[in-house]
Formats: structure tokens, sequence, C-alpha cells
């Protein structure tokens, strides 16, 4: 019933861990790129929110 949904958030989670990754590399490197920190930043904002939407799903649904 809830595939669907799962499906979507967990896409989004691994898009957004794979952006904080990109701007964890360009960090260690000794030229950070600007848009590489931008993507990371991206990245950060984007892991927040799923994880803030899955707990307001399961607060609202499950509960």
């Amino acid at each position: 019933m809830y595939g669907g949904l799962l499906f979507i958030m967990s896409l989004e989670t691994l898009v957004s861990v794979f952006c904080l990754g990109m701007g964890i590399v360009n960090l260690i490197k000794h030229q950070p790129s600007k848009i590489l920190l931008l993507i990371a930043v991206i990245g950060i904002i984007s892991l927040a929110a799923t994880f803030l939407y899955t707990q307001t799903w399961l607060a609202q649904h499950l509960v």
C-alpha cells in the first residue's frame, strides 16, 4: 500500500546522501569548487527535509 511512497523517499534519501558525499569529497580536496559545495548544501537540506517529512508522515499514519 505504501510501496510507492517508500520507494520515492528512499530514492530521495539516496540522492541526498550522494550529494552530501560529493560535497565531503570536495572539501577534502585542496581547491574546493563552489558548485560542488552548493550541491553538498542542497544534499544536506534535502536529507533533513526527507527526515522531517518521514517523521511527520509516520506520526500521522502509524500512531
